[in-house]
């Protein structure tokens, strides 16, 4: 298994950086690592809501002890964001500024309706949480959506290793989703940072042949499928989310295609009078 990543880190503030669940993290396996942190989405109103979001940083100092591991100059320590939204609106305009200082955005739904909303944004990652397992409504048509655009559903592992009954849950509604995602497009992530708790890359793996994956396609969810949100986050920083992201799972090719408005602004855009004036000349 290549480059295994751990692309859900929790944290608990500012002030306390996972740094001895990154350590052993490090020594199970692990290569890459987006430390996270939660955000609430509020609806736009008339009084627009000001966010003022401080991204968490790794210490020089820690830094400076991952060089002195094996393969230290190969850790990859990422930021991210997770936005919790309900079906009441979009993400936040007021707050889009803010996120794009992260290395990852993703949206967590707390409901059916967040769900759909989620897909038509632009997130990375859509993470979800066994306890609104019952809120959710899986469609073929809005599964294959968020899989072309790009976007990867993520499953998190801490409460299966925590807890029987939240393991069960997990297990519900990962086979759920594998039902209409056939496994593409699926990470599995700590969602904790309990040295207590942490696995290993192919412990984790395991966990997703329990959720009814083939093995090959459960290695994937802690290394290409992450790698692939990587790619889409760099992707989507390039086009500053003027354009749509879509993926073409056959090959492998990302393309981008302009979005609706694009296409509705170019179709009104005023004709040059010049070309009047030649039309009328012949």
């Amino acid at each position: 298994m290549s480059a295994p990543c751990d692309l859900h880190i929790a944290t608990d503030s500012l002030q306390n950086f996972p740094e001895k669940y990154i350590l052993q993290a490090v020594q199970l396996g692990y290569r890459t690592f987006a430390v996270d942190q939660s955000v609430i989405n509020e609806p736009d109103t008339k009084q627009k809501v000001k966010y003022s979001i401080k991204k968490v940083t790794c210490p020089e100092s820690f830094q400076s002890k991952l060089q002195k591991v094996n393969d230290g100059d190969k850790i990859k320590i990422l930021s991210r964001i997770t936005v919790e939204c309900t079906g009441k609106s979009n993400i936040s305009r007021t707050m889009k500024p803010q996120l794009e200082q992260f290395d990852l955005i993703a949206g967590k739904p707390l409901d059916g309706l967040a769900l759909e909303r989620l897909v038509e944004e632009d997130v990375d990652i859509i993470t979800l949480d066994a306890d609104y397992r019952k809120s959710y409504y899986f469609k073929k048509e809005l599964v294959k959506m968020a899989i072309r655009r790009g976007i990867v559903f993520e499953l998190n592992y801490g409460p299966c290793v925590a807890d029987s009954t939240a393991r069960q849950h997990t297990i519900e509604l990962a086979q759920e989703l594998l039902i209409f995602s056939k496994g593409k497009n699926v990470i599995l992530s700590s969602g904790h940072n309990s040295v207590q708790f942490n696995r290993g890359p192919y412990d984790v793996a395991n966990l997703a042949v329990l959720f009814g994956l083939p093995i090959g396609m459960a290695k994937l969810t802690v290394s290409k499928n992450c790698l692939d949100a990587l790619k889409h986050s760099e992707l989507r920083k390039s086009i500053a989310g003027s354009m749509d992201i879509h993926k073409v799972v056959a090959d492998g090719v990302t393309n981008c295609e302009p979005s609706e408005k694009q296409k509705k602004r170019k179709s009104h855009q005023t004709p040059n009078p010049k070309n009047k004036k030649l039309k009328a000349d012949q």
